[in-house]
């Protein structure tokens, strides 16, 4: 972070002694190989070539950033409660570089994920679920318990400790986040609907902007030091990567290198089409489909259904396990579903998925087939297959 050190985190192994009791019972070493590591922060000066540690190494850490002067640090220590809701708990602390001095901003908190100090040191962005902070970032019905991995945006004062939501009416769920030199502003990636986009957040007057990436879903992105630049890398349902720059004050977005011609050579893509439908809870689900590579008009082809069906959307994406383009150039038509329950369509549709056990989720992936097969004549309503991983294994089981 500065031109004197650097701050890392390396693996090291847990003390026996400090593992005991209820996580000790659930997670017996010889069981579960490497439960015990955990994560030290360490500095490492230029100078002097010595590594120190700025941490103990009985907790799992993780070091968020250093402020611009290199005179405090931002990390996150991890604990774990089994027998409550959430059994993960985090705290967050600003260390004194030159004091050693940890000053503890949030204490155990069970839905934070990230956090980020802002370049002068005053200020922290923080990612975290709607419950988070007292639910002061929860937009829900009375009754309606947030799903954990819709995340949103907030920002601390640290002087005062008064934390801000910023995403409290924005859909998209947020993922990783940087903090601008240049503009001030906190720039994000977010699920939005089944893309991966970037947005900004003016954590002055709480304005959040899309930034128009131009592709369906953004692989990672880094922002200059001290200049209006971002660059980023990405990549949509039916064309391979391309590398952009991105000048954030004329929102111009320039191609630097596309490995699409390369990495699609020799192979025939089949254009994705977008669907949506309207569920009988009254829920807008959105889908696509792709047609067989060698599709002919009148025929009847069979179908295969993908979905997730749990807390994260099917993103769209060319290289991809569980490929449409591979189910469509065997000749099968290729339809993927969000249903409810998926993070980065708001609040509320998350929250379908909370304490459902998939059966409002399966109600949406039936209606959905049903009503894509009444609509489109090219569909064997005979042949009809899905599959899914992770919940959505549970899904096509149940």
């Amino acid at each position: 972070p500065t031109e004197d050190f650097i701050i890392y985190t390396r693996t090291v192994n847990g003390p026996r002694e400090k593992n005991e009791g209820l996580y000790q019972i659930l997670n017996p070493e010889d069981r579960q190989p490497g439960w015990r590591n955990r994560g030290q922060i360490m500095k490492y000066d230029f100078a002097t070539g010595i590594s120190s540690p700025l941490t103990h190494r009985y907790k799992g850490v993780s070091a968020s950033n250093v402020t611009d002067d290199g005179s405090k640090m931002l990390f996150m220590v991890y604990d774990q409660d089994f027998v409550k809701r959430p059994s993960s708990l985090a705290s967050l602390y600003l260390l004194d570089l030159t004091t050693m001095k940890a000053e503890c901003l949030v204490e155990k908190e069970g839905f934070m994920k990230g956090a980020v100090i802002s370049p002068d040191g005053t200020k922290v962005a923080l990612t975290a679920s709607p419950e988070a902070f007292g639910g002061v970032g929860k937009n829900l019905p009375d009754g309606m318990v947030p799903n954990m991995y819709d995340s949103q945006l907030y920002v601390m004062d640290i002087a005062s400790r008064e934390i801000t939501p910023l995403t409290r009416d924005f859909d998209p769920s947020v993922n990783d986040m940087r903090w601008s030199r240049a503009d001030g502003c906190i720039y994000f990636s977010a699920d939005d609907r089944d893309r991966k986009s970037l947005f900004r957040a003016n954590p002055v007057n709480g304005k959040v902007e899309s930034l128009g990436v131009p592709e369906d879903y953004v692989m990672r992105y880094s922002l200059a030091a001290n200049a209006p630049v971002v660059a980023y890398a990405g990549q949509s349902s039916d064309n391979s990567v391309r590398l952009y720059s991105l000048d954030t004050r004329k929102l111009k977005h320039t191609v630097r290198d596309d490995l699409n011609p390369v990495r699609t050579a020799g192979l025939r893509i089949s254009p994705t089409h977008d669907w949506s439908f309207r569920t009988s809870r009254g829920d807008t689900v959105h889908a696509r489909y792709n047609l067989p590579i060698d599709y002919v008009e009148g025929k009847k082809y069979p179908v295969i259904v993908y979905y997730y069906g749990g807390c994260n959307p099917v993103q769209r994406l060319l290289e991809t396990t569980y490929n449409p383009q591979l189910f469509a150039s065997h000749g099968f038509v290729s339809m993927v579903i969000n249903p409810s329950g998926a993070a980065g369509f708001g609040q509320e549709f998350a929250a379908r998925h909370v304490a459902t056990a998939g059966e409002g989720v399966a109600d949406d992936i039936i209606e959905g087939v049903k009503q894509f097969t009444a609509e489109h004549s090219f569909v064997d309503a005979d042949k009809i297959g899905c599959c899914g991983a992770s919940y959505g294994g549970f899904m096509t089981q149940y």
